[in-house]
């Protein structure tokens, strides 16, 4: 494997960007991490002494290395328009380091996984407006009632997003993995928690501190199908009995016209 594309990848570069840093060509970067040219001793010191690490590690190397890469303290340096890291401080006295808590080895730049998650919440939203969108109603009055239901949802949604963010910052994870917890019951209550818990483990939201209460969500859910199954046994009684109502009166509608083709 190769220790530049980890290191790269680690502290935040594209190709472009490290390219631009060193005075090379991206096809050059992109020939050194693919292994289709050796990276000349020269470059080697200048990109370790870049990014603060021993020349050993920008070559080829084994997978204790990678740990070794992957698990090192990393700090962060800025300027006005990018947000990059290296293995040493941007200032000799800085004394604070950003040390990654989760998702140590990386397959892509955190700008790159940032720009993902943009889209998937740009789908996520154009998603929500086209269910609103799609609302259908016999009458105007209908739809809007329609609406102002997905609206209160969506409104309580963000306003106890909102409140969250306004919590001291070692309460504001707590109270959002409560809040996902209870969007879960609705999960199973519905069938769907499975996707919903599979989505959280590809996202890496359950973690050794804030963690995902699984026996409390199926109490819970558990409680919810109980409360509402008189309710819905109503429903379906009503929904026959408006079955049977309309067949009558289909029959009787019918019948008035007499036989059809005399």
């Amino acid at each position: 494997m190769n220790g530049l594309k980890i290191i790269r990848i680690q502290c935040n570069y594209s190709v472009g960007e490290l390219a631009a840093e060193i005075g090379v060509s991206r096809q050059m970067i992109s020939a050194w991490e693919n292994g289709k040219k050796s990276i000349p001793e020269s470059r080697k010191m200048q990109l370790a002494e870049y990014f603060g690490v021993e020349p050993e590690l920008i070559g080829e190397i084994n997978e204790q290395k990678k740990r070794d890469i992957v698990n090192r303290t990393i700090y962060r340096w800025r300027n006005d328009k990018t947000e990059h890291f290296r293995f040493k401080p941007q200032k000799e006295d800085a004394e604070e380091p950003v040390i990654w808590l989760e998702k140590k080895e990386r397959k892509n730049t955190i700008s790159e996984e940032l720009h993902k998650k943009k889209k998937e919440q740009k789908v996520l939203l154009e998603r929500m407006k086209s269910q609103a969108d799609q609302i259908k109603g016999n009458d105007i009055n209908s739809r809007i009632a329609s609406l102002n239901r997905w609206n209160d949802y969506y409104k309580l949604c963000a306003d106890n997003f909102e409140q969250i963010m306004q919590k001291e910052l070692h309460l504001k994870m707590y109270y959002f993995y409560k809040i996902l917890e209870m969007q879960i019951v609705l999960g199973e209550v519905l069938g769907t928690a499975d996707t919903m818990y599979k989505k959280i483990e590809e996202a890496s939201i359950d973690d050794s501190v804030y963690s995902i209460e699984r026996k409390f969500i199926k109490e819970c859910a558990q409680y919810v199908k109980e409360h509402m199954k008189p309710a819905m046994e109503e429903l379906e009684e009503a929904n026959k009995e408006f079955v049977r109502q309309k067949e009558e009166a289909d029959f009787f509608e019918n019948s008035k016209s007499g036989p059809k083709g005399l």
